[in-house]
């Protein structure tokens, strides 16, 4: 595969051929999913330092859509941001091969920095959605995951329905009959706590501490969305997850107006992590549903 060629072929279908030049493409470490790198290019009447991810030797086929809805997912951030200190990369190109965004320098973060994104990730989850349902205009991806987005006006539906059942059943064989048991056993309750009269939120959707970072400047920048109209605990709780937030972040968001999670929602809405590491990474993260599943437990007890 030649790199260079079927990226300066991904450029020319969004620019024209006239003035399109990719200069350098150097390797840099990214996530497991795409090979990522840093591409000096002319295009457009400029040079400009971009960030490039592909599937491009990874995969035997291109996976429909799937950097189109890390685009789509962007550009909604970024209007969802608007008036924050928060950063979403601009996308240059979003087709079936490459992802082209504009290159952001990492920085060393300060307290300052930590408020920001907790502020703004607060006014993120408060802003506007011209849509009164939950879900996405089109479906989209987790990991590599497909990640059904077909609107509901009822978010248990939603997340029952689009987000844990659909994994459950994919996962049926690692789950076994007793853990799914456990889950029917259960279910009428996390529908209950999960029908709750809220308005759909703009939300990350896969928002780990690794897809967060802050500029030379330090303020905080969004990567790797799977973002849809959702709730804001799905963020928060991914968020608690794995840790690597500082407390800073938290308690600028609830100073923001963002209510923090209560203990059950936490692992209500670990719950679909939980399931995407099952499928994506084996059976080893089979404890995290069940220390979840068993929680909830508890709680509804």
């Amino acid at each position: 595969m030649n790199l260079h060629a079927s990226l300066v072929r991904s450029l020319r279908r969004a620019f024209g051929l006239a003035g399109v030049d990719v200069r350098d493409i150097t390797p840099v470490s990214g996530g497991d999913i795409c090979a990522s790198y840093r591409v000096r290019a002319r295009f457009d009447g400029g040079e400009q330092t971009c960030f490039a991810k592909t599937l491009e030797g990874r995969y035997a086929a291109p996976l429909p859509g799937f950097f189109e809805a890390e685009s789509s997912g962007l550009d909604a951030l970024r209007r969802a941001a608007q008036g924050t200190s928060i950063r979403v990369p601009e996308v240059i190109v979003a087709d079936e091969y490459w992802l082209v965004l504009e290159w952001i320098d990492r920085g060393a973060p300060s307290e300052r920095s930590h408020r920001l994104l907790g502020e703004g990730l607060a006014q993120i989850h408060a802003s506007e959605c011209s849509q009164a349902d939950f879900g996405a205009s089109a479906s989209g991806y987790i990991g590599t995951l497909p990640q059904a987005n077909e609107p509901s006006e009822d978010w248990a539906a939603f997340y029952l329905g689009r987000r844990l059942e659909p994994l459950i059943e994919r996962a049926s064989t690692l789950l076994g009959p007793s853990r799914r048991e456990r889950y029917e056993e259960l279910r009428p309750q996390l529908g209950r706590w999960l029908r709750v009269e809220v308005r759909p939120s703009r939300v990350h959707g896969d928002l780990w501490s690794g897809n967060a970072f802050f500029d030379r400047h330090g303020n905080p920048v969004l990567i790797d969305p799977a973002s849809y109209r959702g709730v804001p605990g799905v963020d928060l709780a991914m968020m608690q997850l794995f840790g690597g937030f500082s407390s800073q972040v938290f308690e600028a968001y609830e100073g923001s107006g963002g209510a923090l999670l209560k203990p059950f929602e936490a692992a209500l809405y670990q719950l679909y992590p939980a399931l995407v590491h099952i499928h994506l990474f084996g059976g080893s993260y089979l404890s995290m549903w069940d220390q979840r599943i068993d929680k909830l437990r508890e709680f509804a007890s």
